[in-house]
């Protein structure tokens, strides 16, 4: 019978052999955490974006079909803000919460674009991050008057501030329907 001791050299891995595996393990997972931290970042971006997008659609469709509706642009609009009077219970009357105003306000690095009416003053935030330089309201006739009949709005949202993305500009011209003359 061969007995044998258990002094031989094949009980194991060296030293050597596990450090070089661990090694070689952490190169592969720092890949991989690379990878995953990329990913991350962008879908994050893309949902900035998308968030910015709609929010900018938002507030464009809301303004359209509240100027589409508004009997008359009130001679207080600017270049930077624009009122209207929307009549919602048809009686001729110009009350408290039909003076709509729409307001593009700076808000740090961008701008936000606020709504409020005289029975409600405080303003509601109803679009942000916009470009404060390219979104602005325009008139048909060079001022806001009461011959006012078209009124072009433009809302430029800006991507996340982190990157370099191209702006999204919205832009509507909205024809008063129901315009009233001044008595």
């Amino acid at each position: 019978m061969n007995v044998q001791s258990g002094t031989g050299q094949d009980d194991g891995f060296t030293l050597v052999e596990l450090l070089v595996t661990v090694m070689l393990l952490g190169i592969v997972m720092s890949g991989v955490m690379t990878v995953v931290i990329t990913v991350q970042r962008t879908q994050l971006f893309q949902v900035d974006t998308s968030v910015s997008m709609d929010e900018t659609r938002r507030a464009m469709d809301r303004m359209r079909t509240e100027v589409r509706a508004s009997r008359r642009v009130l001679t207080t609009s600017d270049e930077k803000g624009l009122d209207v009077w929307v009549d919602k219970d048809q009686d001729g009357v110009s009350d408290a919460d039909e003076q709509v105003r729409y307001e593009i306000v700076a808000d740090g690095t961008t701008a936000v674009l606020q709504r409020s009416t005289q029975a409600a003053p405080a303003p509601v935030v109803v679009g942000r991050q916009l470009s404060l330089a390219d979104s602005k309201f325009e008139y048909d006739n060079g001022m806001p008057d009461f011959e006012t009949r078209v009124v072009t709005m433009t809302l430029t949202a800006e991507g996340p501030q982190s990157t370099s993305a191209e702006p999204l500009t919205v832009s509507a011209q909205v024809r008063l329907r129901n315009v009233a003359v001044p008595a």
